[in-house]
């Protein structure tokens, strides 16, 4: 696993919150919820000196609950419909009526945020330096609507904007893109099998060599500091030697993308060139 990949898991592991998809200095894209609340049910059964929680975030029609054990991902996300403006259902484990469950095996998580209705997880952990995340309705949380990878905005899912635009919801984000092949070893084969499938600009193609470099020394420091070498040039030279097979792991590329999810399924469209390149975990 990467050092960034493990930073992220473990940022998610201590950020036990309602993620609301917001930046560094607190702003959000989502909608802000009417009421937040935590109740704590008690030790977790599966992690020692950890809570078992349920949070629950109300919107104008809906409530949105997590059920979280301390695993990594909750237990349960499901909505809960409301039928005024001022109902306040209780914050509870137990399932009401009506209430909507998110299938495990659609996806798991965390909740994100809402958008006029529109439903946002992100996914348990980090994969390929980035967090994936799905789009659903609110009135149909059984239904994977949209999902994608995104590079990361802290610990959350880094949106540039949400908006709704009639019955569609607009996305704009960087994209994460992992490529069945590497642009260090196939080169030109490779970046073009990636243009086709991402519709970026041919040109200019991203420096790769760079962006497999940094990642082997990030991870080269990593191991030596965890060998209680960290700083150390024979531990750095070795290490880095131990890699020359990195070469051939999958290029994962960068790029910004605006998404429109509505009637007629998911339009995604490419808005700049590739911008990184690194290898896959």
């Amino acid at each position: 696993m990467r050092p960034w990949v493990a930073a992220v898991g473990l940022a998610l592991l201590a950020c036990r919150c309602l993620a609301q998809g917001g930046g560094a200095d607190g702003t959000s894209p989502f909608d802000r919820p009417v009421q937040t609340r935590r109740v704590v049910l008690g030790p977790s059964p599966n992690s020692p000196g950890q809570q078992s929680v349920v949070r629950c975030a109300t919107y104008a029609g809906f409530m949105v609950k997590e059920i979280d054990t301390a695993e990594v991902g909750d237990d349960q996300i499901s909505v809960q419909p409301l039928q005024s403006a001022a109902e306040r259902p209780a914050c509870q484990a137990a399932n009401r009526p009506g209430e909507k469950i998110v299938p495990t095996d659609t996806w798991g998580g965390y909740f994100l945020g809402v958008k006029a209705g529109w439903l946002l997880l992100s996914a348990e952990d980090g994969v390929n330096g980035g967090m994936g995340f799905a789009v659903m309705r609110s009135d149909e949380p059984s239904r994977l609507l949209f999902r994608d990878l995104a590079t990361l905005d802290h610990d959350r899912v880094g949106f540039r904007a949400v908006s709704v635009e009639g019955e569609r919801l607009r996305l704009r984000y960087t994209r994460l893109f992992a490529a069945p092949c590497s642009v260090q070893t196939d080169r030109a084969t490779c970046w073009a099998r990636i243009v086709a499938e991402t519709h970026v600009p041919p040109a200019p193609v991203p420096d790769c060599a760079a962006g497999y470099l940094r990642a082997k020394r990030e991870l080269a420091a990593g191991r030596c500091e965890a060998q209680s070498h960290a700083g150390d040039a024979t531990c750095l030279s070795e290490e880095l030697a131990g890699m020359a097979d990195w070469d051939t792991s999958p290029s994962v590329i960068g790029y910004d993308v605006e998404v429109l999810v509505g009637p007629g399924g998911p339009q995604r469209t490419a808005m700049g060139a590739a911008g990184s390149c690194w290898p896959a975990d």
